[in-house]
């Protein structure tokens, strides 16, 4: 919070929606709302009435592991990133340009991966794992949010497509890659465009 108070800009920014966000932003914001909503009534209803599926210590730990990460990682890029918004949208009046250190060193949209990390601790961390369904649809609705944002600063931003060149990756790092394969898991073209991948 103290590196965002250096930056008014970034936070006036991200105070005022609608100003020549895309369309089909507003339409995935508003989803993302209702299955975040979902979500915690899900908490809630496992909490206090239902007690669905206990969870270990373990699990539990494991969720706050991934808040604690997503916390920095969702710092760090609101740091080093002054025109870090919550639309997509180009900020001509503030001259908006690519962003190429900090966690941009690695990764297109890393701001993504820190959601990602936080809306899956949330669950686990309070300990309700069929929290994670709406909260595994919300990951799988950032996706695609990111590669039509992805798409959008390519076509719109100066400077944005020869980054792209460099800087390969728009939300997994190269290790996640090499864990998993990939390719395997996502045969069609189309899902490999929007993972990423």
């Amino acid at each position: 919070m103290m590196g965002l108070l250096k930056d008014p800009d970034q936070i006036m920014e991200r105070s005022q929606p609608d100003k020549n966000a895309k369309s089909w932003d507003k339409t995935i914001l508003g989803i993302y709302m209702l299955l975040l909503l979902v979500m915690l009534i899900v908490v809630g209803l496992d909490a206090r009435r239902f007690r669905w599926a206990p969870v270990s210590p373990a699990v539990k730990i494991l969720g706050w592991l991934g808040l604690c990460l997503a916390g920095g990682l969702i710092w760090w890029t609101a740091l080093v990133d002054t025109f870090l918004s919550s639309q997509v949208r180009i900020q001509v009046e503030r001259s908006h340009h690519t962003g190429t250190t900090g966690p941009y060193r690695y990764l297109r949209l890393p701001m993504y991966d820190g959601v990602f990390l936080f809306v899956i601790g949330i669950p686990l961390l309070l300990g309700h794992v069929w929290a994670l369904l709406p909260a595994g649809l919300i990951v799988i609705l950032f996706v695609i949010r990111a590669a039509l944002e992805d798409k959008t600063l390519i076509e719109e931003l100066t400077g944005y497509r020869k980054y792209a060149d460099k800087v390969r990756y728009r939300l997994l790092p190269e290790f996640c890659k090499r864990i998993v394969n990939w390719k395997l898991l996502a045969k069609q073209k189309e899902l490999r465009d929007i993972l990423g991948i």
